[in-house]
């Protein structure tokens, strides 16, 4: 798949309230009065040629999941600084063109978590990220080709 063909990843956000939050938060959220504690899962699928296809279809390569820790800035807006949200998007391995909606998304869920009423006296605002990406040439690595 060329990376230049637009191809609609899936995305899903929400308050991950099944999420097991460990119990030492990490410095980075010492002197924040809410912190997030993301989990990111990213589901790789690499697109499959079938002529006899009238649609593509895709090969499932692997989930792999990342933990996450970013101070709350108690705000109306921007609660989850986008510099964040790209740096642990990079981190993922997601390219940086299939970022730009995935960063707008994220930062509008994490401002309606921050700013639940339910959520006012909470320390730890639990955050699950759910993406599945269909790769294209310059996501893929030589081994998930095999």
């Amino acid at each position: 798949m060329d990376c230049e063909v637009p191809v609609d990843d899936l995305l899903e956000v929400y308050q991950g309230n099944e999420l097991k939050i460990p119990k030492t938060i990490p410095s980075s959220c010492a002197n924040a009065d809410q912190c997030f504690f993301i989990n990111l899962e990213v589901e790789l699928m690499f697109p499959v040629d079938d002529d006899d296809d009238e649609f593509e279809s895709a090969r499932y390569v692997g989930t792999d999941t990342y933990k996450f820790w970013a101070p709350c800035l108690k705000v109306e807006h921007g609660n989850l600084a986008k510099d964040m949200i790209t740096s642990m998007l990079t981190k993922a391995g997601i390219p940086m063109h299939k970022q730009e909606g995935m960063a707008e998304s994220i930062s509008w869920h994490a401002d309606m978590i921050a700013n639940a009423a339910h959520n006012k006296d909470v320390r730890v605002l639990p955050m699950m990220v759910k993406t599945s990406i269909i790769a294209c040439w310059c996501f893929v690595s030589d081994d998930d080709m095999n």
